[in-house]
């Protein structure tokens, strides 16, 4: 296993100028929602609970809300550095986020860490909700992450597993979604994630999400109440508007071991 350092150093070694560029998402006709077609969303293959089950859908975010994933470390990495490795196009394959290789480096690697379930890495207090919502019967819970599914859904799936998190969804970012989108930032690809989610379940009076970024805790709050904004006022639909509170999870902030 190599560490996070020398897979950041090779890239660094070998970036050339190529950007990436992305389509913008499409939900102009819309096939119906149906819970079918909402586990195509999903990297795990489990069966959803019935419409008439759910009452209230908690969402949960990845990094740095469920799991203390590492930041680049400043004892290697001078600010301008730091910025850089973190955007998107500061390798060919993406930055510090888009790499599964830096989030299996976390700690002393994936063969140590995962036996030992990544203890210390977990938000604690974020865990037991995730816990609490599993246990919740008319609750639906959903992991729901910008990392890539092409390259992050085994690692996530194998980290979600030694902690026993049963989540009914696991929503990575797709290249292409379920009904053709493409995603021209994370924030759109979760706005269509959660619009399919809320209309399949449309007998839920309630969501949360839980989030660490403001920015996206700020777009979350507004599209919620947009989209309820045009269940008020647009045709008549089974779905009324819904509860909506998005809470902000303060970041834990861990950095990359500088031995590693």
């Amino acid at each position: 296993m190599r560490s996070a350092k020398a897979v950041v150093s090779e890239k660094l070694a070998r970036l050339g100028s190529t950007n990436m560029s992305y389509g913008t998402g499409s939900g102009i006709h819309r096939p119906p929602h149906t819970i079918t077609s909402l586990r195509r969303w999903s990297i795990v293959n489990k069966e959803l609970p019935a419409v008439s089950q759910i009452r209230a859908i908690h969402v949960y975010d990845f990094d740095n809300t469920l799991f203390l994933s590492p930041l680049p470390n400043p004892q290697l990495w001078h600010g301008s550095s730091i910025g850089f490795l973190q955007t998107n196009d500061s390798f060919a394959t993406g930055g510090w986020w888009h790499d599964p290789n830096i989030l299996a480096a976390t700690g002393k690697g994936i063969e140590i860490e995962e036996p030992r379930k990544w203890e210390g890495w977990w938000n604690e207090q974020i865990l037991s909700l995730v816990r609490n919502s599993m246990e919740q019967k008319d609750a639906l819970t959903v992991l729901l992450t910008g990392r890539s599914e092409a390259g992050f859904s085994e690692i996530i799936k194998r980290m979600v597993a030694s902690q026993s998190l049963e989540f009914d969804l696991i929503g990575l970012k797709p290249e292409v979604g379920p009904n053709g989108q493409r995603f021209a930032t994370t924030m759109n690809f979760k706005q269509n994630f959660l619009e399919d989610l809320v209309f399949t379940y449309e007998q839920a009076a309630e969501i949360r999400v839980y989030e660490d970024r403001v920015r996206h805790v700020k777009g979350f709050r507004d599209f919620f109440e947009g989209l309820n904004r045009d269940l008020q006022s647009g045709p008549s639909t089974e779905r009324m508007p819904i509860l909506a509170e998005v809470i902000q999870v303060t970041e834990g902030c861990t950095y990359l071991d500088p031995r590693n």
